[in-house]
């Protein structure tokens, strides 16, 4: 749990689901989410997030707390995220970041949600055609088994098909890290290294093959 000056801001940041989206809170304005998807695009709009603060008048020192969710997630919107953290980050040598895998934050708001069952400790995310990230943990949601990829799902034993969680595209898991924050101790997603804020594909992303010079 974190306490926070009235002066100050947490801003917390999404560009891994489909919907990018962020929070910020303080305590004397309380908690305001904004979608930065644009409909008329169909595009994600980073832009925005920029032009909000400046509007609202809110300064990179005034933001002490910053959480992200650093992927998995398409590749141009992941990175744009990372690039924005690192610049607070850059801008401000006290801030604190605190980086969150998007199956974690699933996981935790599909639990209170109680769309997951009581018994599960683990969540699947589908992965392209083919394959699904996993992620395993225990009572207390401490992970115990790291975010990876399952190439084919006949590796999984047992596996139903209600156990498998599919992204959807209208989570605001901005709001999900702006509630761990909050109302838990999340130490052990602090980073202390601007070297660790990076995206987490957790497999590695497809590129396209250089073209052939031809003479």
């Amino acid at each position: 749990m974190l306490s926070n000056p009235a002066n100050n801001y947490i801003l917390t940041l999404d560009t891994a689901s489909l919907k990018p989206n962020f929070s910020i809170f303080s305590p004397m304005e309380g908690l305001k989410t904004i979608n930065l998807y644009n409909t008329d695009s169909d595009k994600y709009d980073a832009a925005y997030f920029v032009n909000y603060l400046v509007e609202a008048g809110i300064k990179a020192h005034e933001i002490n707390i910053l959480g992200i969710c650093d992927g998995p997630g398409a590749f141009s919107p992941l990175r744009a995220g990372i690039i924005i953290a690192r610049l607070l980050y850059a801008l401000n040598p006290n801030l604190k970041v605190y980086k969150f895998n998007k199956l974690y934050l699933l996981y935790r708001q599909l639990k209170a949600q109680n769309l997951i069952p009581a018994k599960q400790n683990y969540i699947y995310l589908k992965a392209g055609l083919k394959g699904y990230f996993n992620e395993v943990y225990d009572r207390e949601f401490n992970i115990i088994e790291k975010a990876h990829l399952i190439e084919n799902i006949n590796e999984i034993n047992e596996i139903n098909e209600s156990e498998i969680i599919i992204e959807n595209p209208d989570n605001y898991l901005s709001e999900t890290i702006m509630n761990l924050l909050l109302n838990e101790n999340c130490e052990t997603f602090l980073i202390n290294d601007l070297q660790d804020l990076k995206p987490n594909y957790i497999r590695e992303p497809s590129v396209t093959a250089k073209k052939q010079v031809v003479f």
